[in-house]
């Protein structure tokens, strides 16, 4: 500062003299050398000082520059801080709402029904990516976003599913007193809450069912069939290659009781069965239909080798043994 003043200070110094004066407490301790300096020229004579202009406007314009600058800077720093905690705050909230779209983490996601009427299928394709073809008489109930660790519908009837597998976030099938567990496959489930059993039946892939009366699991592998009794709570594992038919429009009964059959048409067809003889439920059909076949040519066929006669009159099949 002293060389500043006397002019013969570098370019360098006087760099670092404004550099130096750019606070409140420093400016303050200039101000005090300043005093000091011009108390000690106090009755020199005059002729002693070298005439030097002193460009003290402009070292004050240049000294508020600077402290300004610093206050900016100051405030600035605190605007960085503050961004440092809110930008990740803001990109933490819309990451999880971004999910929430996806799965439902905080549990706000809507139920869904679907229904299909006796006489028609209906296809329907999942949040996830999964598939279900569903069956006549027949009712799926889901959320709208599947959760986070798991993806759960409820079933009342028949549909098969196509599972897009996601490890560690099974798709289960919830059932009367039992649930189907799975990570990405395909298969049928037939539990209509008519019938006495539940029929799972894997096409592709493994599946879990879980019988929830005695907790128990039985593990299935391509082609198998598990029945499950709803209240006895037993079950067994066989082959049912016709599960599937169903799907492409066609009736396939193998020995089939005509109890079954009659339900399984009056689903189909969405007609009702009314039997004058219950001899007619002693007898049994092997039987397969072509896709989309009219009932009246399906009946026809039971007629030819059986004593059972059908007479439809609009929705309703009256059933005779002759």
């Amino acid at each position: 500062m002293r060389k500043r003043f006397s002019g013969s200070a570098t370019a360098g110094d006087t760099v670092r003299t404004l550099a130096w004066p750019s606070a409140d407490e420093e400016i303050r301790l200039l101000s005090e050398q300043i005093d000091k300096d011009l108390h000690d020229l106090e009755g020199l004579p005059c002729d002693l000082f070298v005439p030097h202009p002193i460009p003290s406007d402009e070292m004050l314009d240049e000294i508020l520059k600077r402290t300004a600058s610093k206050r900016k800077n100051g405030r600035a720093l605190h605007l960085w801080r503050a961004a440092a905690i809110f930008i990740p705050l803001v990109l933490l909230i819309s990451f999880g709402l971004y999910v929430n779209r996806h799965a439902d983490i905080f549990g706000t996601s809507e139920t869904r029904v679907i229904e299909a009427k006796r006489g028609e299928k209906l296809h329907f394709i999942f949040q996830d990516g999964s598939r279900v073809a569903v069956n006549s008489a027949t009712r799926l109930q889901f959320p709208t976003r599947f959760g986070l660790k798991n993806r759960s519908v409820c079933l009342q009837g028949e549909a098969y599913f196509d599972v897009v597998g996601m490890n560690n976030r099974p798709f289960i099938i919830e059932l009367e007193n039992a649930e189907v567990k799975v990570l990405g496959t395909s298969f049928n489930v037939k539990a209509y809450p008519e019938e006495d059993s539940i029929r799972i039946t894997l096409d592709e892939g493994s599946i879990s069912f879980h019988n929830n009366l005695d907790h128990s699991r039985t593990l299935l592998t391509p082609g198998q069939t598990l029945a499950f009794n709803k209240q006895t709570g037993a079950s067994r594992l066989y082959e049912q290659p016709n599960a599937f038919t169903w799907t492409s429009n066609q009736i396939v009964f193998q020995n089939t009781p005509f109890l079954e059959i009659a339900r399984v048409l009056e689903r189909a067809y969405d007609v009702t069965f009314h039997v004058q003889n219950q001899d007619a439920y002693q007898f049994a059909f092997t039987f397969t239909s072509n896709p989309n076949e009219p009932l009246e040519n399906i009946l026809k066929d039971f007629e030819r080798v059986s004593s059972l006669k059908f007479n439809i009159k609009k929705d309703t099949v009256t059933v005779s043994v002759e």
